[in-house]
């Protein structure tokens, strides 16, 4: 029976139940999805109770498929619903107490991180690289000294790509660019002072606060996006 389970692991693809990964390798798979995680930010969120990886005898951390997958409910929370950090906790010890598990379980794949190229960042968004070339001359993705992208530009291409097809005029886009930079700018203002620590815990703390209000400010866009829409009607 337990040959039969590993072999239909093996042959889909997923990673075996008790596979372990080291922080790095934690990083590695969720990156792509997370463009900014760190080691640090990985770090943070253990010292903070959200996921408890298993120690070796030498103190290196140990993760488990389903921390991995609890992880990334955490970071989508922060990311997709501006959960701050004692909501994910309480709805976590939620679930634990439930004995379930954060949504999922999805295999942990490779996924887009690092740097890409024009092509590579065409090839992930299924768009022609003429319309990656129109994007960056539009300012809305910029290329690094290295002449590639980071793995945020998917993001932005695939949003672009969506409005364009809905008939947005590529002239009208400008304005998100330079909408994005003021507000960038609010959000540093608020976390300069954290960013002052030498500290591995300072620096992640620096991060999750660069998340918290990066998040207020997109829930307020979109909550005055909608009442101004919603008066169009009236």
């Amino acid at each position: 029976m337990a040959g039969a389970a590993r072999s239909a692991s093996a042959s889909s693809g997923r990673p075996a139940p008790e596979t372990r990964l080291s922080i790095g390798q934690v990083l590695e798979q969720l990156q792509g999805e997370f463009p900014s995680l760190t080691i640090s930010k990985l770090r943070f969120l253990e010292d903070q109770g959200l996921v408890t990886p298993r120690r070796t005898p030498s103190g290196y951390r140990q993760f488990s498929i389903p921390d991995v997958e609890r992880l990334r409910f955490v970071l989508e929370c922060q990311r997709d619903r501006f959960w701050p950090l004692k909501v994910i906790r309480e709805r976590l010890e939620e679930l634990d107490a439930q004995r379930e598990q954060p949504p999922g379980p999805r295999a942990v794949a490779a996924t887009p991180h690092g740097r890409l190229t024009p092509s590579d960042l065409a090839k992930e968004t299924g768009v022609e690289l003429e319309l990656i070339t129109e994007i960056t001359d539009l300012g809305l993705i910029k290329l690094g000294p290295s002449k590639r992208y980071d793995a945020s530009a998917i993001a932005v291409v695939r949003a672009v790509s969506h409005l364009f097809s809905l008939g947005i005029d590529a002239r009208h886009l400008r304005a998100f660019r330079g909408a994005a930079d003021r507000e960038s700018g609010l959000v540093d203002q608020v976390v300069a002072p954290l960013r002052n620590s030498k500290t591995a815990a300072g620096i992640a703390q620096a991060q999750a606060r660069t998340e918290e209000v990066t998040g207020a400010c997109l829930a307020l866009h979109a909550a005055l996006l909608e009442d101004a829409v919603g008066r169009l009607d009236q």
